[in-house]
């Protein structure tokens, strides 16, 4: 009630002030209207009084409609505000009404309509589903078929080198037939001092990874061990099947402190003849060297041949010595590589054109063999008088070129192989004297 009293003080003050203007505003027109009456009536006497009892008249009627517009106002006020405050309050439960009404409604609608939407949903996400996975087969099928593909070419690319340990032992052998089973296949001979012992174990890991196209691997030294590593097609030699002896270098030679170096160097050249059951082809690999990159070494029938470029005169002096036949090939390119692959036939091809060279002019009964003249031709020429991979390279390059071909090999002499795998080289050679 404070607040329906503060609204009629409020409207009243209004009222009055809106009211008193009305008053003085009418005031104003009938004073106007009277003049003009009394202008009009001027000439006449009746006129005058009239006017005079008309202005009197107005008067009386402006105060009386003035009070009673007064109180008629305040009664509207108040009948409207008693209404406005009841139609508020039926406003009010009408609307609460409405809208518990409404609210319902919505929620039963609401209701409906997300059941509806549900099950619409699931229709649509199952056809969806159906669909994207008949998508997805038909797009994981195609995409098989490519991975697949794109599978063989990679693993045919990179099965070389990851795989080569167990495939070099079976691909080729497998693969070949009969006739052509010896053009595609080679033996590996690895001759073996005693300053080599600590590591053939682990230079025999990196060949069996990494040379393509091998059958058996041959190691010669003269004691046997354990290096066989339980694999069947890693065998043992006894240098003593040879048909020379350390002691028979030593008797050429005498005390020189090489001497267990030349007596290598006739092991790889006899080792087609003496090994049973080599193959006509054998790659002789030293014993300190190191394949770390897949390797082939016969292409189209030709041995393949990698090349330094080392220089030592008492090489090509020994050579002439042999067979004045025998020169060098290439002045820029030397065989002293630390691996050379060998045929048999053109070893004994070798052996008898020197043996026949020496042995038909000389005046003596006694027939020397190869080693023998291999030996007595170089013990005048210091330490290092000779070098079999020399007189093979240049041989085969002089006489049998259509047989052969050069390739290079990015390879390097080191002291350590600690990190051997991460060495950007082909293969690499670790000697003795630099461990």
């Amino acid at each position: 009630m404070k607040r329906f009293g503060l609204l009629t003080k409020y409207n009243n003050n209004t009222i009055f002030s809106k009211m008193k203007n009305i008053q003085n505003n009418r005031h104003q027109i009938y004073k106007e209207n009277n003049v003009e009456n009394n202008i009009n009536n001027t000439d006449t006497q009746n006129n005058v009084d009239n006017t005079e009892n008309n202005v009197n008249n107005t008067e009386n009627n402006v105060e009386n409609n003035v009070e009673n517009n007064v109180k008629n106002t305040e009664n509207n006020v108040e009948n409207n505000v008693e209404n406005n405050v009841n139609n508020t309050e039926n406003n009010v439960e009408n609307n609460v009404e409405n809208n518990v009404k409404n609210t319902e409604n919505n929620v039963e609608n609401n209701v409906e309509n997300n059941v509806n939407n549900t099950e619409n949903n699931v229709e649509n996400n199952v056809e969806n589903n159906v669909k994207n996975t008949e998508n997805n087969v038909e797009n994981n099928v195609e995409n098989n078929v490519n991975n697949t593909e794109n599978n063989v070419e990679n693993n045919t690319e990179n099965n070389t080198e990851n795989n080569t340990e167990n495939n070099t032992e079976n691909n080729t052998q497998n693969d070949l037939e009969n006739d052509n089973k010896y053009d595609y296949e080679f033996d590996i001979v690895i001759p073996v001092g005693p300053n080599d012992y600590e590591i053939i174990k682990k230079q025999l890991e990196y060949t069996k990874r990494y040379i393509i196209g091998y059958r058996n691997i041959y190691i010669v030294s003269n004691q046997s061990s354990n290096i066989n590593q339980n694999n069947n097609n890693i065998i043992h030699i006894n240098e003593n099947i040879y048909p020379f002896k350390f002691n028979d270098i030593r008797n050429f030679n005498k005390n020189n402190k090489r001497n267990g170096w030349y007596l290598q160097q006739l092991i790889k050249f006899y080792s087609g003849i003496v090994i049973p059951n080599i193959l006509k082809r054998y790659l002789v690999i030293d014993s300190d060297t190191f394949f770390i990159r897949p390797t082939v070494f016969i292409e189209n029938n030709k041995c393949l041949y990698a090349y330094g470029n080392e220089y030592h005169k008492p090489y090509f002096i020994h050579m002439k010595r042999l067979s004045s036949d025998f020169d060098k090939v290439f002045w820029d390119k030397s065989g002293i590589c630390h691996h050379m692959i060998y045929e048999t036939k053109y070893i004994k091809e070798i052996m008898n054109k020197v043996e026949n060279n020496h042995n038909n002019i000389s005046n003596n009964s006694k027939k020397y063999k190869f080693w023998e003249l291999f030996l007595s031709f170089s013990n005048d020429l210091g330490d290092s008088g000779a070098s079999e991979y020399e007189i093979y390279f240049n041989y085969m390059f002089k006489f049998h070129k259509d047989k052969v071909k050069l390739r290079n090999l990015n390879w390097k002499n080191v002291n350590n192989i600690s990190n051997i795998t991460k060495l950007n080289y082909d293969y690499i050679s670790y000697h003795w004297y630099s461990r």
